[in-house]
């Protein structure tokens, strides 16, 4: 999975996920979603491909993530996205779902993979195709695409999108990706990034580079900024108590930190959890609505956060 939480949102950000990253939001978590809305994020542009083209294609499966299901249903229920990171989609549903039953991997005619607890008959109860022959080489290509991407990335705290696009050109042409292009996308950030297998797309044959923060700022906003918003519920603060404890676990980044406060209700999606900032906020007290790099001109950096109060 991509190191940036923010190719990995779904729900109200799918397409902020999907297309171009444009700054490094650092909200709770949202890998997950409850019902059948997840699977739109993987909807990448296949058009004016047919759906058998899709099915029978296992390159394109292996660059999708993977949906897995509760239950061996198609109606709403819990349904969480993942990425298989070169492991078989079955084996990293066992894992999300904790289970230790059997469960199968069938190809939907949107282009990704989704899996179910049941025999190997429930694809064709279900309507669906099993993966096509030579999905578990695919799957192992991507794998090692990912791998060798992340080395170069890693390489630097910075690489500028176009010199990274360069760098990922001689990968694809070393690595047997012939045809595929490493394409610069619009995006704010000194620095590129690529969601595997988010910024792959297939049906374009390219890997798509955005702009976004320097690795040694993300790391701190994925971890110290995403703990900002489930902490601010853990006491009930006012707006001057909870800028302080921003700049305070926020100071690492070195960065300005520009705060503003936002009145009225928390977004539906933030509802969900945790439970117990929402009963904060519902007291009256304010809370982290979201933290994320934003750049205000070329060449700076700045870390915003926003408070959400109730309406007075």
């Amino acid at each position: 999975m991509s190191e940036i939480p923010f190719v990995n949102r779904l729900g109200d950000a799918l397409d902020e996920a999907i297309a171009t990253p444009q700054r490094a939001k650092a909200r709770r978590p949202r890998r997950r979603r409850f019902g059948g809305l997840a699977v739109a994020v993987f909807l990448l542009g296949a058009g004016g491909v047919t759906v058998a083209e899709i099915l029978d294609d296992p390159e394109r499966l292996a660059t999708a993530e993977v949906a897995c299901y509760s239950e061996a249903t198609l109606e709403p229920g819990l349904v969480s996205v993942q990425s298989g990171e070169g492991r078989s989609p079955t084996a990293v549903c066992a894992d999300v779902l904790r289970t230790d039953a059997a469960l199968v991997a069938c190809a939907r005619k949107e282009g990704f993979v989704s899996v179910f607890p049941g025999p190997p008959d429930t694809c064709e109860r279900l309507g669906l195709k099993p993966l096509p022959a030579g999905y578990d080489d695919a799957r192992r290509k991507v794998a090692r695409l990912r791998a060798n991407v992340d080395r170069v990335v890693r390489s630097a705290d910075c690489i500028p999108p176009e010199v990274l696009a360069r760098r990922l050109q001689r990968v694809l042409d070393e690595s047997g990706w012939r045809g595929w292009r490493a394409v610069v996308d619009r995006g704010e950030g000194p620095c590129g990034w690529l969601g595997i297998p988010v910024g792959m797309r297939a049906d374009r044959r390219e890997l798509g580079i955005s702009g976004g923060p320097p690795r040694s700022l993300e790391r701190i906003l994925s971890g110290a900024g995403v703990a900002l918003v489930p902490a601010s519920g853990e006491r009930c603060y006012d707006v001057a108590g909870l800028r302080r404890l921003t700049r305070r676990r926020l100071a690492p980044t070195r960065r300005r930190i520009v705060v503003t406060v936002d009145a009225g209700p928390l977004p539906q999606y933030e509802q969900m959890e945790p439970p117990a900032r929402q009963q904060r906020f519902d007291e009256g007290c304010a809370v982290v609505d979201e933290v994320y790099a934003d750049y205000p001109k070329p060449g700076r950096i700045v870390v915003r956060v926003k408070i959400r109060v109730k309406r007075a």
